[in-house]
């Protein structure tokens, strides 16, 4: 490894350190509620693994969004995440919460991503998805989710959260920023199960189910009362 790898790693394990400390003062420091948390407890608690899905924006909590309600599960989360330089940063960050990532995307690497992914639901860990990742189009479902449920009789749950106090960054996505001293809510969907049989030509129309529900669960999320 050269001096110009080391000093890269180094510093991602540092940038990861950090945003995972900055994420960490966000939830300790903000009023939280949760909307309908019995969604994720029931499939978790329902003996199949767990897919959990959420928008690419809404990744700064996402992993809070997962742990707070997951009691003895939430080690067992295995995020797939961008193979890109910022996937890097993310994956340091999870580090720092114990947890292990998958490393690809439906762009780069996908369908070796789609392996570990299924790999590990088999093995019964649960998988943190971002379907409209790592490029957009924003808020749309992209088929390997619905494509690894099928496969290994996952359940797939939507998730989210917002910030009353945040910042929106001018990327593809508009990624959510939260700020500290401020509310989350996190809100969940309905369990989705993909059946084992199902054809196809009918995956469009789980995809589609999928995406209906997690903008909807944004806009619960995102209001707030008083």
């Amino acid at each position: 490894m050269t001096k110009v790898q080391v000093r890269d790693t180094w510093s991602l394990i540092l940038a990861g350190k950090i945003l995972a400390w900055y994420m960490r003062l966000v939830y300790l420091t903000s009023r939280k509620t949760w909307i309908h948390p019995e969604y994720m407890r029931e499939a978790l608690e329902g003996g199949k693994p767990v897919i959990v899905s959420s928008w690419h924006n809404r990744n700064v909590m996402a992993i809070y969004t997962f742990q707070s309600v997951a009691g003895p599960h939430a080690k067992k989360l295995v995020p797939l995440i961008s193979a890109s330089k910022d996937g890097g940063l993310a994956a340091s960050a999870m580090r720092s919460f114990g947890l292990n990532s998958i490393r690809g995307s439906s762009s780069r690497g996908g369908m070796v991503a789609l392996k570990q992914m299924t790999k590990h639901l088999q093995e019964g860990s649960h998988v943190a998805f971002t379907p409209d990742g790592p490029r957009g189009p924003k808020y749309s479902v992209q088929g390997g989710v619905v494509a690894a449920a099928k496969l290994t009789g996952a359940v797939i749950v939507p998730m989210t959260y917002h910030a009353k106090r945040h910042k929106r960054l001018k990327s593809w996505d508009q990624l959510i920023v939260p700020l500290p001293f401020g509310r989350l809510q996190f809100a969940y969907g309905p369990p989705i199960v993909v059946p084992r049989d199902t054809p196809s030509h009918m995956l469009n129309e789980y995809s589609d189910r999928l995406r209906e529900s997690m903008l909807e669960i944004n806009h619960v999320a995102g209001s707030f009362d008083g």
